[in-house]
This record gives C-alpha cells, structure tokens and sequence, in this order.
C-alpha cells in the first residue's frame, strides 16, 4: 500500500517536507487540498486523482477530516485512517472558527497576508519547527479566499459514522490548537486507537521520526493484514 498524506487548514502538501525520507520505504503521495467550501466535495477531487492503490490515508488536522470523507469515496481502496491534531467530532469546532471565517469576508487581501503569515510564523516559532521547514510552511500559506472556503467546510461539518477502517486519532504532547483530551476523543471515536505524540500541533513538522514510526508500524502490522485479507 502507499501513504497518501493529506495537509492541514493552510492546503499544502509542502508541509510534508520532513515526511520525504519515506519515500524511501513506501510509495508516497502528497497532494494539496481544493480550496472547496465541503469536506466531501474536497475528498471527491482528490478521490479522482488517486491511482487505484491501496492506501493509509494520514490526515493532519483539518486534512484527516478531508480523509475521513475520502474513506467513503465508492472505489477507494482505503485500508486505514490516521488523524494528527484533528477534531474527533464537529462538537468540537471552537467558536472562534465562526469569527473567523466572518472577519475574512471583510478582511483586505493584503491585510490577511501580513497578519496569517505572522500568526503562523509565531505558533512555528513556539512550537519549535527548524526555519528551513517553516520557511516552506510559510511560502505555501493559502490566500484569503481558500482559508474562507476551508473554514466553511469546518462550519458545515455534520457528524457521520467513521469510516469502518482501523483508525489512529494522534495529538501533540503539548498541542495548543487542539481543543479536545484524549478522553474525549476515545469516547468520540470509540473504536480509533487514541495516542500521543511529542510536540505540538505540527509533530509531523518538529519530530518527523516519531511519526514515522507509526505509520510504518501501521503498514507492516495489523493494517497491512486487513488490507490483504479483503483482497485489495
């Protein structure tokens, strides 16, 4: 199977930049997210750029709720689900997340450019991520609109049933984003494996080979073993 790595809120695979030594395990794709304002529009586009592969589907933050619905694509051949830092439950989205797609409505484009790229430079810098990735994070950052019609996504977000894959939910050690406890995720997502790993809200930015751990583990353990036996 290959990883199918799918980004945050900010819609860009070149997040991924510290996931590339990887590649040197298995088949891996990185794909940047439509800027689309529903989660299963989103996962429609992607579904249809997608080789007919069997996949692990990792989803960092809003990316898993992209994976989530891509999971239920008719033809994909999805053998399991890892979210990193991402919402157990649309019961979970902060009420700031409203303010905030309003304010875009409103906000001048060059207005937003200095302002988000100042806001993410300084959550990078407290999480600890070296400055060649940040530099990549930051020169991928989206514009106005595609955060708006992210954001709406987020809003638009209802619960549905997971996906009936083996599923990983991981959330940084120290994560400031993330407002939802292990506890919570666990009774939100009864049958997902709920774990920690260090770092923050980026861990896949700050300590790459933890996370590589995990998925690698994940691809020669049990999720490699269901995928074979459903004949994918």
């Amino acid at each position: 199977p290959a990883l199918l790595l799918l980004p945050g809120i900010e819609g860009a695979a070149a997040t991924f930049c510290a996931q590339a030594p990887l590649g040197r395990r298995v088949d891996l794709l990185a794909v940047d997210l439509p800027a689309l304002d529903d989660l299963n529009a989103a996962a429609a586009v992607i579904a249809a750029m997608l080789p007919p592969r069997r996949l692990l589907l990792v989803g960092a933050s809003f990316g898993a709720l992209v994976a989530r619905s891509l999971a239920r694509q008719p033809g994909l051949q999805a053998i399991g689900l890892v979210g990193v830092g991402a919402l157990p439950s649309p019961a979970f989205v902060p009420a700031g997340i409203r303010r905030g797609h309003l304010a875009l409505g409103y906000c001048p484009d060059a207005a937003f450019n200095a302002l988000y790229r100042r806001r993410i430079a300084a959550r990078l810098r407290e999480e600890g991520v070296c400055p060649e990735r940040a530099r990549r994070h930051l020169d991928a950052l989206p514009d106005r609109q595609s955060l708006r019609a992210r954001l709406q996504a987020l809003l638009r977000w209802t619960h549905s049933p997971a996906p009936e894959l083996p599923t990983t939910w991981l959330r940084g050690q120290v994560d400031r984003e993330a407002p939802w406890t292990l506890a919570q995720a666990a009774q939100a997502m009864p049958r997902a494996a709920v774990e920690t790993v260090p770092g923050g809200h980026r861990p896949w930015l700050t300590h790459p080979q933890q996370l590589h751990d995990i998925l690698e583990a994940l691809l020669v353990g049990p999720v490699l073993a269901q995928g074979r036996g459903a004949g994918a």
